[in-house]
């Protein structure tokens, strides 16, 4: 009788784990897919089991999906009422026109949908969503929001909820509000997720006036090592400064426009104040490249195919110094800036476009006009004078970085994207730039440990961007982005032994020694035909709005 009623409540415990571990939930997600925004159909099962997740293998899914879907479902468990593990099965059956899907940007997504099947409660569905999610439940930012909240109207959506973004992003939502018919909300937590998707909690509009960061209390970092960027981070404010005092001012969006990029300047002032340079500088880059697209929305005057003119233009006239064992690191820092804009140009589209995704066009146009700006200050403002050197004592130590980096087997489009521009500069013979885009790759391919050793701070740094990137890596930790900070920590230190690697590699070319074009007695008439010709190609060149090689 005992040996009975023991089995019959092993059947009932296994029956109650049955009926709690089971359930389904089907969602979209927003994606950008080619040149537009579409919606990717997600199904989530539970069913008994450990508490595994599995993923579909068709279409293929990216690391960083499945990074972001571990995440979730752990955080979803987490803030629901079961106690019970179950394993959840992740299907997408609408692959949306794509063989892969990566990105983490469904993370926010993902989580309400664990937390309906844990807690066994229906989601709203009026809603589409987009974020990322860490295993604190922070909802963090991600790209493509125009694209993607065009994919939500399609679906008739009336909510389109993003996570807090950039004053651009917003600033262009709010144009494009009445033309999608959607009202766009901000979040910065699941918390506020759950209480909106679940128990109708409203979410508050973010007025563009909230938006304004504060200047952080920092410490000071000691610069002496790399005080010659200063001038660059400089240059950067600078540009950042002339474009906020060109911007009009003559409604309230402009003024709450203007308001936040003095706010902006004041705070990169105080960071490089405090020897965080390339902090400073990358946050005016950053500024620049989104004001300068606001300052285009609000006088609604731009002409891209101009603008990408002369972004070419921009590229074509730098001249690159002889490469010499000072200025070797600035100049490929030059190198690297360059070929990222010549890349940003050649894949953004600038025909057939609706009014939006010409700001998006233009807001891509910048980035490489900016990085222009950037490659020329790193000529300019270098280590001068040196003993020339000869590049090609770098291709094997190129080619082997490229190896390493295809090997990591990386599916993220930004690290495919930095792969693609190594080989590129690799073809190009700039071997010291395909080196650093290759340790970036390498570095970012990972993702960071859950307690990542932070005593790399501690570690000193000896080349020029070893020690740039350490201390923005200080600042990231200072601002609690932990996981950020050791991975640019560690782009750092990998930065420091490949460029350590370059220096024992380094020929030293004697001046006598550099060969110049020898000239027999018919040599002054070939010169002068071919400087004709040269005259030609220029004058047909400069009729173009844009060429597609690098320099």
């Amino acid at each position: 009788m005992r040996i009975f009623l023991y089995l019959f409540s092993i059947l009932y415990l296994l029956s109650l784990v049955q009926a709690t571990c089971s359930g389904d939930v089907s969602y979209y997600i927003p994606a950008v897919v080619g040149d537009g925004g579409g919606l990717v159909k997600v199904e989530m099962t539970l069913a008994p089991g450990p508490g595994d997740v599995y993923v579909t293998i068709d279409p293929r899914i990216g690391l960083s999906t499945q990074e972001s879907i571990e995440n979730a479902v752990a955080y979803g468990h987490e803030i629901s009422s079961s106690n019970e593990q179950c394993d959840v099965y992740v299907n997408f059956p609408n692959k949306a026109g794509t063989n892969l899907i990566d990105g983490p940007s469904g993370g926010a997504s993902f989580g309400l949908m664990a937390y309906s099947l844990f807690n066994n409660e229906e989601m709203r569905r009026d809603t589409i969503i987009t974020g990322t999610i860490d295993r604190d439940g922070n909802v963090g930012p991600v790209g493509g929001l125009y694209e993607k909240a065009k994919g939500a109207s399609t679906v008739g959506a009336k909510y389109f909820i993003t996570p807090e973004e950039t004053l651009y992003e917003t600033f262009l939502l709010k144009n494009a509000e009445d033309k999608l018919n959607l009202t766009v909300l901000q979040v910065d937590s699941m918390d506020e997720l759950v209480g909106f998707m679940f128990h109708d909690k409203p979410i508050e509009k973010t007025p563009l006036a909230s938006k304004k960061r504060p200047i952080p209390e920092l410490p000071y970092n000691d610069y002496s090592g790399i005080n010659r960027f200063k001038s660059v981070a400089t240059r950067m404010i600078d540009l950042e400064r002339t474009t906020i005092q060109n911007m009009p001012d003559s409604n309230n969006d402009s003024t709450v426009v203007n308001d936040f990029f003095e706010n902006e300047l004041q705070r990169q002032t105080s960071i490089l104040d405090h020897g965080y340079l390339f902090t400073a500088a990358n946050e005016a880059f950053l500024n620049y490249i989104d004001m300068s697209t606001i300052d285009a929305v609000m006088k609604g005057e731009f002409d891209l195919p101009k603008e990408k003119g002369d972004a070419g233009k921009c590229l074509t006239g730098i001249t690159r110094p002889k490469l010499t064992d000072k200025n070797f690191e600035w100049i490929i820092g030059s190198d690297l800036r360059q070929a990222w804009a010549y890349d940003k140009l050649n894949n953004t589209k600038i025909d057939d476009l609706l009014v939006e995704e010409e700001y998006t066009a233009y807001n891509e146009i910048m980035y490489a006009e900016a990085w222009c700006e950037v490659a020329k200050g790193l000529i300019e403002f270098g280590e001068p004078d040196g003993t020339e050197l000869d590049e090609s004592a770098w291709q094997e130590i190129a080619q082997r970085k490229i190896n390493e980096a295809k090997a990591t087997e990386t599916t993220d489009e930004d690290l495919l994207s930095r792969l693609i521009i190594a080989e590129k500069s690799y073809k190009d013979g700039r071997y010291g730039a395909a080196i650093y885009d290759s340790v970036f790759v390498i570095a970012n391919a990972q993702e960071p440990p859950e307690e990542p050793d932070m005593s790399i701070l501690n570690e000193t740094r000896t080349s020029l961007w070893g020690q740039v990137y350490q201390s923005h890596a200080k600042f990231l930790y200072l601002q609690n982005m932990t996981a950020t900070a050791y991975s640019t920590a560690t782009y750092a230190k990998q930065l420091d032994l490949a460029t350590a690697e370059m220096k024992e590699k380094i020929k030293s070319v004697a001046p006598e020694d550099v060969k110049q074009p020898e000239l027999n007695q018919c040599g002054l008439p070939v010169v002068m035909g071919l400087l004709f010709l040269f005259i030609v190609v220029v004058i047909i060149t400069e009729r173009r709005s844009y060429g597609t090689n690098g320099p």
